[in-house]
């Protein structure tokens, strides 16, 4: 594995503009300094700030108030003295200029909060004007090849390009559609609608298009059409000498005389209301709408203003020459402040009493939470303040049903003590939080119940803390908290969803061997799964013959045995029929993990299902120590029993598990990934042992596993214990760099960074899917496993980061593909070619057909990131030495991706299944389908580059 360092954008000569805004910023700060501060005129902002075309200033004062995808667009920008704000707005919004159904927007703006409602035209409810028109003549026009508009336009669309591409008003997009409107619609809507406009601001609220905030929309108006720098330069030259020609006193006054409403306003509040206002996470702008209703109330009131005229209220932007903000402009400065002071001085008691208000806000809000969002919340409320403990407990208390399907999910997901996990007063961990927000996924009946107990349950603590009984209720939540608990802890058989099939009719020597095993072992098998049971009994009578089985009822019944009967004995204790190795290993590691729960002690996963079920014999007893004879591993062991606690449903429930094969890909990871072979009969011998395992392997090989790495060894002790003997020397396992039997050394440490090093990469590649990310991060655990050491992970680490800028220098890591199973060999072939496919899309150069998977990768990141098209230039030495320049025209569209990777796939597949398995497979066969188009032979060359470095036996 190596670790290359990639350059990024060709860099260009900016210095002018530079100097030129250090300069300008300069001036700035030198005429700050010399205005007197005033308590309220702090951060009052110039006329110059809001009508400046220049990017810098405009957006320091809108920020607040831009689009989210517009503000990330300018927050990267590094040179803003070359764009208008106008212009910075159709930059960050530049795709929906290819935009053709709401559906490419929302594709194009995942992360829009103003697209996500978007609408066709005839999926409104509109009864009337002009999407009322549109229903009705939507058949006729598509009939007659027309459309609503002359080019056959979506209307939505029309109307979100006009908004955002051109800033453009009602009024002026009703213009427009005069002229853009199909002669035919136009002429039947003006019938139905006489002197009626095309579009009102309702229209917009039918389709779902959401326009940004009016402050912001209104200085992009300003800067569209209003003062040029130099008229704004001069009229805040005016202001700022008319302020500095007042004394202190004076400028105090007017600021304190400008904030007095504001300030009576606030004071007339309470701390309740406060407190709601604060909780509902109120922006200045929310705060000014109730200080508005509120001065519109005592003006009503007051008999003193209904007498007196009625004079104009200054707002929005104040007019040229003015020397004094609106008063709008000037609440939003007193609010921030004010807002900031409040906070600053508030209690711990009283921002506890903020946090719970706002907890109660999010969870009216339920219902339109993503699963995601639902995890968050009750994460928080488990771990904040007593009050949202209690709520989150008495929650989970009155949800029977949830608990019980919920408890079942995190088993399946190895969290086998959900009870803990639930009531406990930490937040979720990474994984916690994956597996919660999987079963709010799939089970929104349960989120429903949930959320509407959390605000029972919110209701029942709110009433308690106010009527002093709070305490109380804590007590009665706890009673019910524990009976929930013994209720899970004894889910009965049925629930685990296990499909136990019945002992079959047996014959009377059976029978009579069964009545004897129970008389002398019985109490063995107690505490054991009754699907284990009836295995065990079918196994020994599919597996062994009548004579091996009367031979062993004498046995138990202590009748002597003949020398035959003795031999027939022999063979039993020394043979292991296939049937027998499948439930002896799901019931090992079922037993072993009990067993373990009660000792702490690791070494119990050694043990054989016999051992194992003695000690289960033991500690169900009542012994102080367990102590066995193992005679499958000729060794003496003693446990300490730490805690006597048998779960029956438990290990019932890790045995159905532990019996389930793994999928193909789950052997084939474990296989190619942890172990290497110098034969491939010794690998044929280890993988049919391995089978046997079952699931019990992801213990020890998944990334999911949680059980420590002290468990980890003594099982990965026990597979290879059970190596075929005349293979053993054939097989290395590469977590060791040596197997002995020094399972004390922590074998798994690595794993760990291994794994964390995975999660770094399944967040910088999130674009790429699932079906085939997962299948590379296994490849790159298993580089890492067998070629590393501490310096190696480290900068491993530092290439896996997520870039946050197109600027960022960076560096790659790069898995030797030579090294890949046959399988994701394939596979990486496969999304290789659909990668460049995309990238050659959005650049049109065929170099891209060289580059490997991490190099597309890369490149896709990079351009992801580019806020402006066509992009920069980069430059950068590719893996196979070529000197690559790339410039995308547009952002890589990643829409198809899934769907071109397998049907890439699909046909490598069916080709090594038809002509490679038969011998006939060649090099060109596989760039012809990699590349079916025979008029780009470039693109054939490229590829051709690309296969080296797998080494493929191709003729």
């Amino acid at each position: 594995m190596k670790i290359y360092p990639i350059r990024l954008f060709t860099p260009y000569d900016n210095n002018s503009h530079t100097i030129e805004v250090k300069a300008s910023q300069k001036q700035d700060a030198v005429r700050m300094q010399s205005v007197p501060s005033a308590h309220y005129n702090d951060y009052l902002l110039s006329f110059e700030a809001r009508v400046d075309k220049g990017l810098e200033r405009f957006y320091n004062t809108n920020k607040d108030y831009m689009p989210s995808t517009v503000r990330e667009y300018v927050e990267n920008l590094e040179d803003k003295s070359n764009l208008t704000p106008l212009q910075a707005q159709k930059n960050a919004y530049e795709l929906l200029e290819i935009s053709q159904t709401t559906d490419d927007i929302k594709s194009a703006y995942p992360d829009e909060p103003l697209f996500e409602n978007l609408k066709n035209p005839t999926e409104t409810r509109a009864t009337k004007g002009i999407l009322m028109s549109v229903k009705e003549n939507d058949e006729l026009l598509k009939l007659s090849g027309q459309g609503v508009l002359k080019d056959k336009s979506n209307l939505t669309v029309y109307l979100v390009k006009k908004i955002f591409l051109e800033d453009k008003t009602i009024d002026e997009i009703n213009k427009d559609l005069d002229k853009d409107l199909d002669e035919d619609f136009k002429a039947d809507f003006k019938f139905k609608n006489k002197n009626s406009k095309y579009i009102y601001p309702s229209t917009l609220n039918s389709l779902g298009i959401q326009t940004p905030k009016f402050e912001y929309r209104q200085s992009l108006r300003y800067t569209r059409e209003g003062y040029s720098d130099m008229v704004g330069s001069k009229i805040s030259e005016g202001q700022r000498a008319f302020w500095e020609a007042l004394s202190k006193e004076d400028r105090t006054a007017r600021a304190k005389k400008s904030a007095e409403k504001f300030e009576n306003w606030w004071k007339s509040l309470t701390k309740d209301e406060i407190f709601d206002m604060i909780a509902e996470q109120a922006t200045v702008l929310d705060m000014l709408k109730k200080f508005k209703k509120q001065q519109t109330k005592e003006s009503k009131k007051s008999p003193k203003a209904a007498a007196e005229p009625k004079t104009a209220v200054a707002r929005g932007h104040v007019k040229v020459g003015s020397n004094a903000l609106s008063q709008d402009e000037l609440f939003v400065i007193w609010a921030s402040n004010n807002l900031k002071i409040y906070m600053e001085n508030l209690s711990e008691a009283e921002k506890d009493t903020i946090h719970i208000k706002r907890m109660r806000n999010l969870a009216a809000r339920w219902a339109e939470m993503t699963p995601e969002a639902r995890t968050d919340y009750i994460s928080k409320m488990k771990s904040g303040s007593e009050p949202l403990r209690y709520t989150m407990i008495d929650a989970w208390n009155h949800s029977t049903a949830l608990l019980k399907d919920l408890s079942l999910h995190l088993k399946q997901n190895q969290i086998y003590k959900p009870a803990d996990l639930l009531y406990s007063t930490d937040e979720f961990s990474q994984f916690q939080s994956k597996v919660m927000t999987e079963f709010w996924e799939n089970h929104p009946e349960h989120a429903k119940i949930l959320g509407e107990h959390i605000k029972m349950s919110q209701e029942r603590v709110q009433n308690a803390i106010s009527n002093g009984t709070f305490e109380e209720l804590k007590k009665q939540i706890m009673r019910d908290k524990n009976q929930r608990v013994k209720e899970l802890n004894s889910l009965k058989s049925s629930n685990l969803k296990t499909d136990i099939q019945k002992s079959p009719v047996f014959p009377d020597y059976m029978i009579d061997f069964k009545n004897s095993y129970y008389k002398t072992l019985g109490g063995q098998l107690k505490n054991l799964p009754q699907e284990y049971i009836n295995d065990y009994f079918r196994a020994i009578y599919e597996g062994f013959s009548k004579d091996h089985i009367i031979a062993w009822t004498k046995n138990l019944k202590g009748i002597p045995c003949s020398p035959e009967e003795r031999d027939l004995l022999r063979q039993i204790s020394e043979t292991e029929p296939p049937e027998w190795a499948y439930i002896n290993r799901a019931i090992e590691a079922a037993l072993a993990d009990t067993v373990y729960e009660c000792t702490k002690n690791p070494e119990v996963y050694k043990l054989s299902h016999s051992d194992l079920k003695v000690a289960l014999y033991q500690i169900d007893r009542g012994q102080e120590i367990v102590s066995i004879g193992s005679k499958k591993l000729d060794q003496f062991f003693e446990f300490n029993i730490v805690k006597r606690r048998i779960d029956k449903n438990r290990i019932a429930a890790l045995y159905h598990l532990y019996k389930e094969p793994l999928t193909e890909d789950e052997l084939d990871n474990v296989l190619d990934g942890y172990f290497r072979f110098y034969s491939t009969e010794s690998k044929e011998k280890f993988e049919k042992m391995l089978k046997t395992y079952g699931k019990s392997l992801n213990i020890v090989f998944s990334d999911k596993s949680a059980y420590p790495n002290a468990v980890k060894n003594y099982m990965l002790y026990k597979i290879l214990s059970d190596k075929p003997a005349d293979v053993e020397d054939d097989i290395i396992c590469t977590l060791f760099s040596s197997y002995d039997s020094n399972v004390d050394k922590d074998l798994f440490a690595k794993e760990d960074k291994i794994k964390h090093v995975k999660y770094l990469l399944s967040k910088r590649f999130s674009f790429i899917p699932n079906i085939y990310l997962e299948n590379y991060l296994s490849e790159t655990g298993k580089a890492l496993r067998e070629r590393s050491n501490d310096a190696d992970f480290q900068a491993y680490e530092m290439a896996c980061q997520k870039r946050t800028s197109a600027r960022e220098t960076h560096k790659l890591a790069v898995v030797p593909k030579s090294h890949f199973s046959t399988k994701n060999a394939i596979r990486t072939l496969a999304m290789e070619q659909a990668l460049s496919d995309i990238l050659y899309n959005a650049t049109g150069n065929t170099d891209v057909y060289k580059l490997q998977f991490e190099e597309l990768c890369d490149c896709i990141e990079i351009f992801n990131l580019s806020k402006k098209y066509p992009s920069d230039k980069r430059t950068f030495q590719a893996l196979n030495g070529d000197i690559v320049e790339l410039t995308a025209q547009r952002r890589p569209n990643l829409s198809g991706l899934s769907k071109a990777y397998l049907e890439y796939l699909n046909d490598v597949i069916d080709w090594v299944n038809t002509d490679v398995k038969a011998g006939n497979g060649t090099l060109e066969d596989l760039i012809c389908i990699l590349n079916p188009d025979e008029t780009k032979p470039d693109i054939d060359n490229a590829v051709e580059e690309r296969i080296k470095p797998y080494r493929l036996n191709l003729k």
